[in-house]
């Protein structure tokens, strides 16, 4: 899958139906992860990189498709520490969409 020179790491995963994020934490990570053909099986599933930029597959190619609001971030965020069972996540709050990202990407290293 190629990938396009623009993503900002950390990045999350978003697969579709699951409060479940995989966070991504570098171009070689996601290589692997890619190897692994565990990253974005379903055409619905989204990349969000540092900047809020989201991406999805096309034909082997991620392909920017928008930018996720920081409300947008948080809640998935919240959704997957709650399906981790961390308690008090209605107060996990960030300043910005790198910040949200950088955090979480911090509880799982």
């Amino acid at each position: 899958m190629l990938l396009p020179k623009t993503i900002a790491w950390p990045a999350i995963i978003h697969s579709v139906g699951a409060d479940d994020l995989l966070i991504v934490h570098s171009a070689s990570h996601w290589s692997a992860l890619k190897d692994a053909e565990c990253v974005l099986e379903h055409e619905d599933d989204h990349l969000i990189d540092s900047t809020g930029q989201t991406f999805r597959t096309h034909d082997d190619t991620l392909l920017c498709c928008g930018l996720a609001e920081l409300d947008e971030v948080a809640g998935l965020i919240r959704a997957h520490l709650a399906d981790e069972g961390h308690c008090c996540v209605a107060k996990f709050g960030a300043r910005s969409v790198e910040d949200a990202i950088a955090a979480i990407a911090a509880m799982v290293d």
